[in-house]
């Protein structure tokens, strides 16, 4: 296999992985300790901290190597603003996860303290909501990078991509690169609204149209992409439920930074 393809394909396994991982850890702490049962948010406290190791932490480190290797391979600058605030979005979601991995030690220490009791403790609900908080920017900050990477790609190393599913749905050639832009130009934009975070329901309300549309599309046009080993659709599942729990945490009143 060519290098650069063996490149991007690790690269997105960890995004894969990152994205999944992350949502997966999420959903399952969120629904066990919305459900008040102390066993099982003592068993899942102790799976977290356990996938974080085994998935989260592999899968960051692989995202950062091989990130840099495909920059270097395409021939992008390593100090344009596009680049930085790609590297700076990342370092961002390292501070917060980084708390947060010591907070998940504290919170299976608390839950496992509570099997004693059956009751859980006001420290456990106070560094839930500071797991809370650190976790939803780290979210949010992944969506953006999803954007911000997938509107590039569409114009540059993934334009062939594009190029070919266009023609193969007979799309006239005039039209072709107006429609790869516009693409390219609506995730630009979905990224940008994101790190404002103005609007974020209806933010992420256009997020979620905007990828079941695009899956839902891809699937007439090219119903092989599922199979894709790149993962141009398999991806989106991860992304959904990162959505869903943003749109979720802003319902509740709280604010994304």
């Amino acid at each position: 296999m060519d290098n650069y393809l063996l490149l991007k394909l690790l690269h997105i396994l960890g995004a894969v992985v990152l994205a999944g991982t992350g949502s997966g850890i999420a959903f399952f702490m969120f629904m066990a300790h919305r459900s008040g049962n102390v066993q099982a948010i003592a068993v899942t406290t102790r799976h977290v901290v356990l996938a974080d190791w085994l998935f989260t932490a592999p899968a960051v480190l692989l995202q950062f190597v091989t990130g840099l290797l495909l920059t270097h391979r395409l021939g992008f600058s390593l100090t344009s603003p596009w680049f930085l605030s790609v590297i700076g979005l990342f370092v961002f979601i390292g501070l917060c996860w980084l708390p947060v991995v010591a907070i998940q030690y504290r919170l299976r220490k608390l839950a496992n303290e509570a099997l004693e009791t059956g009751v859980l403790s006001a420290a456990f609900h106070q560094q839930m909501r500071w797991w809370t908080a650190l976790g939803i920017p780290a979210f949010a900050a992944i969506l953006v990078l999803f954007w911000l990477l997938t509107a590039v790609v569409s114009l540059t190393a993934g334009k062939g991509i594009g190029v070919e599913v266009l023609h193969s749905a007979s799309i006239p050639e005039p039209l072709i690169d107006p429609l790869i832009w516009a693409g390219s130009l609506l995730d630009l934009g979905i990224g940008l609204w994101l790190l404002s975070g103005r609007a974020l329901r209806w933010c992420c309300t256009l997020q979620l149209i905007v990828i079941v549309g695009y899956s839902l599309l891809l699937s007439l046009m090219a119903p092989a992409f599922w199979l894709h080993p790149f993962g141009p659709l398999s991806k989106n599942a991860p992304i959904l439920v990162l959505i869903w729990l943003l749109m979720r945490h802003h319902d509740k009143g709280a604010c994304l930074t």
